[in-house]
This record gives C-alpha cells, sequence and structure tokens, in this order.
C-alpha cells in the first residue's frame, strides 16, 4: 500500500495539471450544458432548475478558473506550485461540500425525478481532494509519513455516505417498480 501511494506522489506535475484541466473541462461542459437547457424551457422539474440555477453561478466560473490555471502552469513552470496549490484548495473544498451534500442525501432522501448516483464516485472525488491538499499544501510543510495514508483515509470515510446514498437511490428504484 505504501508503495502505491509513493507512486501517487511521485506523479509529475504536468500530469495532475492535465487531469485536472480535463476535470475543470468536464464540469464546464456538464453544469454548462445543464443551464441551457434550463434556460431554453426544456421541461424539468422544479427542483432540478432551481438547483442548476444556484449551482451554476459557482461551479462555472471555477471550472473556467481551473482550465486556466492549468494552462498557465503548463506553459509556465514557475506558477505550477501557487497554482497546484489553488486547485488543491478548491477540489479540496469540493470534495468536502459533496461529502456534506451526500450526508444530507443519505439522511433526508434523494430527490425526486431521474436523480442518479454512480457508487464510488464521493470516495474517488474525496480522495483526489485529499491527494492534492496533502501533496500541494502540507506536504511541502509535513514529512511524507505523515500525510502519505491521507487520501486512503479519506475514501474510506466517504465510502459509506457514498454506499448510503447509492442504497437509497436504489431502495427509491425499487419501491417505484414495485407500484
Amino acid at each position: 500500500m505504501r508503495n502505491l501511494l509513493e507512486q501517487l506522489y511521485a506523479i509529475p506535475a504536468w500530469l495532475i495539471l492535465g487531469v485536472n484541466a480535463a476535470l475543470g473541462a468536464l464540469t464546464f461542459v456538464a453544469h454548462g450544458g445543464a443551464l441551457l437547457l434550463v434556460l431554453a424551457g426544456f421541461p424539468a422539474p422544479p427542483d432540478y432548475v432551481a438547483s442548476v440555477r444556484s449551482m451554476v453561478p459557482i461551479t462555472l466560473p471555477v471550472a473556467a478558473l481551473v482550465v486556466a490555471g492549468s494552462a498557465v502552469a503548463l506553459l509556465s513552470p514557475r506558477t505550477r506550485a501557487f497554482v497546484l496549490a489553488g486547485q488543491a484548495a478548491v477540489r479540496g473544498l469540493g470534495a468536502l461540500l459533496l461529502a456534506g451534500c451526500a450526508a444530507i442525501l443519505v439522511v433526508r432522501g434523494v430527490p425526486a425525478g431521474n436523480f442518479m448516483w454512480t457508487p464510488g464516485f464521493l470516495s474517488a472525488t474525496v480522495a483526489y481532494g485529499v491527494y492534492l491538499a496533502c501533496r500541494f499544501i502540507l506536504r511541502p510543510e509535513c514529512p511524507p509519513g505523515k500525510v502519505i495514508y491521507a487520501p486512503a483515509f479519506a475514501a474510506l470515510l466517504a465510502l459509506p455516505i457514498d454506499c448510503g446514498v447509492f442504497v437509497r437511490v436504489t431502495g427509491r428504484i425499487a419501491s417505484s417498480v414495485a407500484r
């Protein structure tokens, strides 16, 4: 396990910038597309429209900044540490917010409509956010042994929430099929 984690911490910064740019672009396309559908008046449940309208003013600019920051850092290596620390903060905060929203779904249930959940997505998102924070914010200040396992522990902490949402979704699907 330690060898695998040490290999993760050895991934080149340019590759992580590329991954972050791809994730930012994917977020921009997905949330921008959802906003376009809502603005075009496609029929959607009112709670979906409200969530898109409340989420997109935050996610689109952040996604654009992640993509632009990655491009700048790829072209100017002296900016990489600063950009990667900023991206680590964004991904870490995003992972915490996603985990909080998922925990609310476990407690209150999933919304009506075509709600989907991909098991493992939350755990992977949390692990990646913690990995970036450990590598680009904490690790320069901490010895490697103190933070190397943090992404794995974060994924293990997020896994029950991840599974809980999945159980809620499958329970709702099963009850609607039984009707």
